[in-house]
């Protein structure tokens, strides 16, 4: 049969290699997870950029509009 020295070698070899497994199928997991939050990330930065684009299109018509009123004031001076 085996030897103390080997069956302890055996065992430890057990032991990596079920800590080996176990490493991996954690490895699989934080993968996953880096995948699923960088695609939330992307969602995120695409919604931040339609934001800002919608606040810029809001403040390019309250300029229009303004211009529009300061014009029209301009012309009604001059039909009183």
């Amino acid at each position: 049969m085996y030897g103390k020295s080997q069956k302890e070698r055996m065992d430890n070899m057990d032991q990596a290699n079920q800590e080996i497994d176990r490493l991996r199928k954690q490895l699989a997991k934080l993968q996953v997870e880096l995948q699923e939050a960088t695609r939330e990330a992307e969602v995120s930065k695409r919604r931040r950029d339609w934001a800002f684009s919608e606040g810029d299109k809001v403040y390019c018509h309250r300029v229009t509009t303004q211009l529009q009123f300061t014009n029209i004031s301009y012309q009604l001076q001059f039909f009183i």
